[in-house]
């Protein structure tokens, strides 16, 4: 059976009355940085809209997804039994009272940020999302895809974006590695992995999983204009984003999905390290060029604003 790609909430649940008797949820929406603002280190929150539930990522690591029950209009927490030293826990997360205090949900939240298993590409995304305002998703899973031993896989692309194009919009995926992950390199006439990795991305892509994505991401941003009401913020949403939740425009997907490499040499804490071997004296960004990637390399000093295809 295959797995539909779905964007949605109960959006009857996303009100100022339930917002006024669940505070654990108040506290995670005034915590929220939208697309286009910095996250301090993680001392705000990303949201990511999931099929019934929201993930919040603290500086990329996934720390606590809130459900929004469809049938029995009820909400429930849980946090990632990491950051909440439940790691015996024989699931990845762990449900929580929903009148668990904001102080206990911050040390689980200073708990992630610091965390030894903390990934430098992961901060790289957040990077990446407080820099570009048209974000719209992050770590967004492939469903339904499958592997090269036949069976099924949910790969995941790291950032999906909104850009500008005639008539509307058009979603675009972008895959993050850092120019030292092995995964952007291959030795003699090897092909990366990550090109691979692009391809069955792009594989997926049929027409109706297209017709798929464009429900679930039009869903999406209507459902961020709803949270970003009910978190009363003073600096606005992306127009992209309140222009595809007001169905103005069309809005395709470009089924290819781009590359952007990080390569300033920085640590999990944004401190200069060595890159050793160069990604680009020892040939990894040509030979990606070379097999056609759509490539974007960020090196010290660049922006982090994502370049719009013509």
């Amino acid at each position: 059976m295959t797995t539909t790609f779905e964007r949605r909430l109960n959006a009857k649940l996303l009100t100022e009355d339930v917002l006024g008797v669940t505070p654990l949820l108040q506290h995670l929406l005034a915590l929220w940085a939208p697309a286009g603002t910095d996250s301090q280190d993680g001392q705000r929150l990303r949201l990511a809209i999931r099929d019934t539930y929201v993930n919040f990522y603290a500086q990329g690591q996934s720390l606590a997804r809130v459900k929004f029950f469809q049938l029995e209009d009820k909400i429930t927490f849980e946090v990632h039994k990491k950051y909440c030293g439940r790691t015996e826990h024989p699931k990845e997360y762990v449900s929580v009272d929903l009148g668990t205090p904001a102080e206990e949900f911050e040390t689980w939240r200073a708990t992630a940020v610091s965390h030894k298993s903390k990934k430098s590409e992961k901060v790289f995304v957040d990077a990446l999302v407080g820099a570009n305002a048209t974000a719209i998703d992050m770590e967004m899973a492939f469903p339904g895809a499958v592997n090269d031993d036949g069976n099924k896989a949910a790969p995941r692309a790291d950032l999906v974006l909104l850009e500008p194009c005639a008539g509307g919009h058009r979603i675009v995926f972008w895959e993050a590695k850092l120019s030292t992950n092995p995964e952007a390199r291959a030795k003699g006439e090897a092909e990366p992995e990550v090109v691979r990795q692009l391809k069955k991305y792009r594989d997926w892509f049929s027409d109706t999983r297209q017709a798929e994505v464009i429900a679930a991401y039009r869903n999406a941003c209507t459902l961020y204009v709803q949270f970003h009401r009910l978190a009363k913020m003073d600096a606005p949403l992306a127009e992209a984003i309140t222009a595809v939740a007001a169905g103005e425009g069309g809005l395709w997907v470009d089924p290819v999905v781009r590359l952007v490499i990080d390569d300033r040499g920085l640590d999990k804490k944004g401190n200069p390290a060595s890159l050793s071997p160069s990604f680009l004296t020892n040939g990894h960004e040509a030979k990606l060029r070379d097999a056609g990637t759509p490539l974007q390399v960020i090196r010290p000093g660049d922006s982090l604003r994502l370049p719009v295809r013509a």
